[in-house]
């Protein structure tokens, strides 16, 4: 079905529903990541799994395709120049095969919270970043504190999906997100 996600993607827990956004608290996992415009990163990240034949790895490995693509902010420029790659979930940082491309590295992602603006159509960079502003706008109402710097764009779709079937997130760390609140969510 065309705008399906059957990839696997991160495992999480909602621990809040706030109307805009979720709170999410998501396993820990292992990524790549490369940094370069989306269309050469997308293709030197998809030649380490072997989309393209044989796996640019050091095990020759074919990995599967897992979704999101993450796209997180350059640390000095402050533009979506890294991108990401989610491992499937049976790797660890010992297990996932060494890139063979000096670009491209292992990361390791810790749990995290995550405040969760999902939405479809185009995601750009001038889209995600003006919801953005408008879910950073919310915490602030919430009382709920972000770490603005480390904001991501989850893509779950290929770019041949149908603008309107498309699964985008806007992802923020959470800096404060009170134990008590998360309790009477979960349960």
């Amino acid at each position: 079905v065309v705008g399906s996600i059957t990839e696997e993607t991160p495992k999480f827990t909602v621990l809040a529903r706030k109307g805009f956004y979720e709170v999410r608290k998501y396993v820990p996992g292992v990524a790549i990541e490369t940094m370069d415009s989306d269309d050469r990163a997308f293709q030197r990240l998809a030649q380490y799994i072997g989309v393209f034949g044989e796996a640019q790895n050091m095990k020759k490995e074919k990995i599967s395709m897992t979704a999101p693509v993450v796209n997180r902010q350059h640390a000095e420029s402050k533009q979506l120049k890294c991108m990401q790659f989610l491992l499937p979930s049976k790797y660890t940082m010992d297990s996932a095969p060494i890139p063979m491309d000096q670009n491209i590295k292992l990361v390791e992602v810790p749990e995290r919270i995550l405040a969760v603006h999902t939405f479809s159509g185009v995601a750009d960079e001038r889209i995600a970043r003006a919801i953005l502003a408008e879910l950073l706008a919310h915490m602030k109402k919430d009382s709920i504190q972000a770490d603005e710097e480390q904001w991501k764009l989850y893509r779950y779709n290929p770019p041949w999906t149908l603008p309107f079937q498309r699964t985008n997130e806007v992802v923020v760390p959470v800096l404060n997100f009170p134990k008590e609140e998360a309790k009477k969510e979960s349960s």
